[in-house]
């Protein structure tokens, strides 16, 4: 199979079964903590990028001692040769203007194959077969992007956005706006609760290598 498989906390949060999985198959597993982490197990990778000067967008290069151990030892480069990598990501952890889609979109656009919905790794384990990357893409297509940011811009510069919903009474809008709100923070309660676990998760995973140290 022959895959590096870089797991974020999010992914690791929802399904902690993934790294297994990935082992089971005959892949590598790097999980990561932390933007910096995540920066360093893509270099090792030889995933860098475009402009060198951008490298810390996702924080300093230094101080990643144990992870970067860890990913010399049974990370991409270790046997040798160049493994496939492939990155673990739910949508919303890319949606436009987070600092993660910010650094992946300076890795250049041949590099976003790599990034896939955590289903890619559940359901290759399960048919027990490499099932194509793009199918699962994390990414949205670089015309779908495009896009809509047009359209937002569009509906942001004109009055048509305004004017849509001016005929709805104040209450109304109040409401809506109170359930949007109360639906946003549920959603963000979630995130934070896998990303959480995720962690308590990588962190287990590191423990036997620093005992063994």
């Amino acid at each position: 199979w022959g895959h590096a498989v870089l797991v974020p906390p999010s992914a690791l949060g929802s399904a902690a079964r993934l790294p297994q999985m990935a082992e089971e198959l005959g892949g590598t597993v790097q999980t990561w903590r932390s933007p910096t982490e995540f920066a360093q197990l893509l270099a090792s990778c030889e995933v860098t990028p475009s402009e060198p000067s951008t490298a810390g967008t996702l924080g300093s290069s230094a101080g990643l001692a144990s992870s970067g151990a860890e990913a010399g030892g049974n990370g991409a480069r270790s046997s040798g040769k160049r493994r496939h990598v492939v990155v673990l990501l739910d949508k919303e952890e890319v949606t436009e203007g987070t600092h993660l889609a910010t650094f992946i979109a300076k890795l250049g656009t041949e590099r976003r194959e790599i990034f896939v919905v955590p289903a890619w790794l559940s359901e290759t384990f399960q048919q027990r077969r490499r099932l194509p990357l793009e199918t699962f893409a994390a990414l949205p297509p670089m015309e779908d992007s495009e896009g809509a940011a047009a359209k937002r811009q569009r509906l942001g510069s004109g009055s048509l956005g305004e004017a849509a919903y001016a005929w709805q009474p104040a209450s109304l809008k109040s409401l809506e706006e109170l359930a949007e709100d109360s639906r946003a923070r549920a959603l963000q309660s979630i995130a934070e609760q896998k990303v959480n676990e995720g962690l308590r998760l990588a962190e287990l995973r590191r423990e036997p290598s620093r005992l063994g140290g």
